[in-house]
């Protein structure tokens, strides 16, 4: 029986809220995946959901992706430029002047020259390059890249890199992008080839970049501002530990680091300080069983941690008094085999991109990916784990795209808060962009608005007579969120979202 719901959207926010100043809301809307193969030409994977209407595209590719995929857009979500860590190619698919051959490293053994099997593969392990604004100029991109491994008996899990390098973006008069500047040789030193991670500074315009010293628990400390990279080193507080290659994030607030360490099966938390760079007060859980552990994430609101093993995702209670003993199984499979490749896949890294949810992107080429609905919830039962049921138009093969949290502001009221940025306070008479789609639309609909910080909303359902059918949270630093009507009878609903007190009203189908 088909079903008619009109639903009528309100949505309000108050003026009472502050942030620092946050134009850069639109840079982390693309997530490219891609594949790896023989035969040109190439083809990869876009999700465009900024614009309103969330899309998953198959592209030309120029080249290809292995593990690592880095991308960039503009203030309004549109693609600018991307990279596999090799090289470097606009919205057009085509690579950008100068943009090829990042990182060439001449490596003849068992393997050959690695630059050749690898060129169009791109970089072997996930964050090995991050694509930065530069400070105190919109029309400059910072890319920091690990090279391959220089040494003769090559494999991606547990070589070194020796370089930590930096290459420049610039657009011309033409709205052209070239590289400026590629291969400037940052640092020299045993580092790992992945797991680059990064954070807006205190001062809401300078970024912290960190690189992991291959097998200790030393790390390089970037501080890139408009003027110079400052480069220093330093120690995770507590006891060493082997560090190997996964994906690692901060907390959406940029407060909190966390990790569950690879093949030291372990698994560390940190309060960070946005001002110094420094991590402190570590917790951690040497329990972890000795799997992979390549995936992490933390939920919207920071209350949770997650992290993948092999066939098994986990997650902590950062807000319980014993966090170690706060753990507890999100799911659990026994194997799966891709429908159409017939090859195994084991879960593998994370992704939490602005609806709300967590993505577990699959080891191996595949066609499928998992996601979590509600990783704030503090029922483990109710996250709403699906297991590969996400159907991908062509493979990924474990790639996963990383972005730093852009839109982060300054710390307000912090000392290093000098710089004097705007403070942006919110309109009640500015409209939200609200947009519902597909509409109409069966069963499954997805709200855009405009996007949020660290505040909460929450989104009411009623019936014609006024009683609540259904609730559910927008979670923080989100800009759309996926309602789920499939359990209401048919009907006309009235459907409202608070965030503090703005309103704005439209229709949706549900046929």
């Amino acid at each position: 029986m088909k079903k008619l719901i009109q639903i009528i959207v309100t949505i309000a926010i108050s003026i009472l809220h502050v942030y620092g100043q946050n134009t850069n809301e639109g840079y982390s809307n693309n997530r490219l995946l891609g594949y790896y193969n023989s035969n040109a030409p190439y083809r990869g994977l876009q999700f465009n959901s900024y614009s309103g209407t969330e899309t998953l595209d198959s592209i030309p590719l120029p080249f290809q992706f292995y593990s690592n995929s880095a991308n960039i857009s503009d203030e309004q979500g549109n693609l600018l430029f991307y990279s596999n860590g090799f090289h470097i190619a606009n919205a057009q698919n085509q690579i950008i002047p100068n943009g090829d051959s990042l990182g060439y490293v001449y490596l003849p053994g068992s393997y050959g020259n690695l630059f050749t099997n690898y060129n169009v593969f791109g970089a072997p392990l996930p964050q090995s390059s991050i694509i930065l604004p530069t400070p105190g100029n919109s029309n400059t991109f910072t890319i920091i890249y690990a090279t391959l491994y220089d040494t003769v008996n090559w494999d991606h899990t547990f070589k070194p890199s020796k370089f930590l390098k930096r290459a420049i973006v610039e657009k011309d008069s033409n709205g052209i992008y070239f590289v400026s500047e590629k291969d400037k040789v940052l640092i020299q030193d045993t580092i790992l080839a992945g797991s680059i991670f990064a954070v807006k500074h205190g001062n809401g315009r300078d970024w912290w970049v960190f690189v992991q010293k291959f097998s200790v628990s030393k790390y390089f400390k970037l501080l890139i501002t408009p003027d110079s990279t400052y480069i220093t080193t330093g120690v995770y507080p507590g006891i060493p530990a082997f560090i190997d290659a996964c994906n690692v994030i901060f907390s959406k607030n940029g407060r909190q680091f966390g990790r569950a360490v690879n093949n030291a099966w372990q698994a560390r938390f940190y309060d960070f300080d946005r001002c110094t760079g420094e991590f402190s007060n570590l917790i951690y859980d040497n329990t972890l069983s000795p799997q992979s552990h390549a995936g992490n994430a933390y939920s919207p609101r920071g209350k949770y941690f997650y992290f993948s093993e092999t066939q098994k995702v986990w997650r902590y209670n950062l807000q319980a008094p014993d966090i170690p003993a706060s753990k507890e199984l999100v799911y659990t499979h026994t194997g799966y085999i891709d429908p159409i490749f017939n090859i195994p896949s084991n879960y593998w890294t994370m992704d939490t991109p602005h609806d709300g949810r967590i993505y577990i992107i699959g080891s191996s080429s595949i066609h499928r990916q998992s996601w979590i609905d509600y990783p704030d919830t503090p029922n483990v039962a109710d996250v709403g784990f699906h297991h590969y049921e996400y159907v991908l138009p062509r493979p990924n093969n474990g790639s996963n795209t990383y972005h730093p949290n852009y839109t982060l502001g300054p710390d307000i009221g912090c000392p290093c808060d000098t710089l004097n940025l705007t403070v942006k306070q919110i309109d009640i008479n500015k409209p939200l962009g609200l947009k519902v789609f597909p509409n109409p639309t069966d069963e499954l609909f997805t709200i855009s608005y405009e996007a949020l910080r660290e505040n909460l909303g929450s989104l009411y359902i009623y019936d014609v007579v006024g009683k609540e059918v259904h609730r559910q949270y927008l979670s923080p630093w989100s800009n759309r969120q996926h309602i789920d009507v499939g359990k209401l009878p048919p009907g006309v609903y009235g459907v409202r979202v608070f965030i503090n007190g703005r309103t704005e009203s439209l229709k949706v189908i549900v046929n």
